[in-house]
């Protein structure tokens, strides 16, 4: 059985599931998806998540009761639970055909809705974000600090490995383990960052929100024929939209057709919300400096010419309180990767330490969160052709 319970936003898994590999016939779901509780007053909270799931998928959902699903179908059970809210299966369940896949829930549970949808999420299939095939070359695993019994929960599962060649990794994911879960000593990690530590480790493990690589992730594993006839032109790790293969589902702050126009942010000032388009810098092999005090919220995007990459070196910032986790709705945010489908560097409370991101391509986005007239962020930015792999140095100078 794979237990949750909840702890300063972290995921706790005991044991090791059960996985249906999605591409094995006898794992596939079948849409409309049904679902059913043994509470109607979960059907409003479920509705919203799964309406959610259904605009950036392909997958259809469907509330019924429980006596409309047959022997032999698939489905989705809620069951009320007094202890916690917890799966036994990641995929579709198949036992010599198809079952019913049970979600227990905690009454309590359902005033964080994220944390629900972490479960609905796993159980449609999306392995934990720290247990895909290539996760060795993004986190290490302390292996001796992990508690007797929980080795299991953190093996690799190899069928995703089809999906991921444009899926970035996404230390931000919902279903992404936290860097201290299972822990024998709560002073130290079970899962280390291999890049950006100080800020990623307190980063994963977030249940605030299911992210843009949360969605796709689903896409790609359960809607891989609905635009197969078209092909994908959407940048900056978008994907085709599988209610509409004509259009692109874009990273936040990103749009247009192929993903490539900037986006404007609602702001609130006074009395009245207005737009605040975004700012667009060049970045040449002279290195720049940028630097803004406000009261708003905005996009900052730096291109350089093809063929180059681009360091950005973080001076000083300051937004609202620190808090773990550090997320971009709560502090900057620094999306270096060249998927920007995945959750960047976060920055929260006032930070003066220097650090540098080197991009994986020639372009960043950089999301400024003022709250505050003190709130400030002042960086450089510069292009390079360095041959040495995407990096982040920390550290003065």
């Amino acid at each position: 059985m794979l237990k949750l319970s909840f702890s300063v936003l972290i995921l706790y898994c005991v044991v090791d599931v059960t996985v249906f590999q999605l591409i094995d016939n006898n794992s596939i779901w079948y849409t409309p998806i049904k679902y059913y509780s043994d509470d109607s007053s979960f059907y409003s909270y479920l509705k919203k998540i799964f309406d959610s799931i259904s605009s950036q998928t392909c997958l259809n959902f469907k509330s019924t009761d429980s006596q409309e699903i047959k022997d032999g179908e698939q489905g989705i059970y809620f069951r009320k639970d007094d202890k916690e809210t917890s799966i036994t299966t990641i995929g579709p369940k198949y036992n010599k055909g198809p079952e019913p896949n049970i979600i227990k829930i905690l009454k309590s549970d359902l005033s964080r809705p994220s944390y629900i949808q972490m479960f609905i999420h796993m159980t449609l299939g999306a392995v934990p974000e720290n247990n895909r095939c290539d996760r060795d070359k993004y986190i290490k695993m302390n292996w001796t600090n992990i508690q007797v019994g929980s080795k299991g929960h953190f093996k690799i599962n190899n069928f995703t490995c089809p999906f991921l060649k444009d899926l970035g990794y996404d230390y931000g994911s919902l279903t992404h383990t936290g860097s201290y879960d299972f822990a024998k000593d709560k002073h130290f990690p079970t899962i280390h960052s291999l890049n950006a530590d100080k800020f990623y480790q307190k980063m994963m493990g977030q249940r605030d929100h299911a992210t843009f690589h949360d969605y796709k992730l689903l896409n790609f594993l359960l809607c891989p024929h609905t635009c197969s006839s078209f092909q994908n032109n959407c940048l900056h790790g978008g994907y085709l939209n599988p209610r509409n293969c004509y259009e692109c589902k874009c990273p936040y702050g990103l749009q247009g057709k192929i993903c490539n126009e900037t986006v404007s942010t609602r702001n609130f000032y006074l009395f009245y919300y207005y737009q605040q388009k975004g700012v667009s810098l060049y970045a040449t092999f002279n290195k720049n400096e940028y630097q803004i005090s406000d009261k708003y919220n905005f996009y900052i995007y730096i291109t350089a010419n093809q063929g180059s990459q681009i360091l950005i070196t973080h001076v000083k910032s300051k937004t609202g309180p620190s808090q773990y986790p550090c997320l971009p709705k709560l502090g900057h945010e620094f999306r270096y990767q060249a998927d920007k489908g995945s959750m960047g560097v976060c920055v929260c409370g006032e930070y003066e330490e220097e650090f540098s991101l080197l991009t994986e391509d020639n372009f960043a986005i950089i999301k400024y969160h003022g709250i505050g007239l003190v709130h400030s962020i002042k960086f450089y930015y510069q292009a390079t052709t360095t041959s040495k792999p995407p990096a982040v140095r920390i550290g003065r100078g």
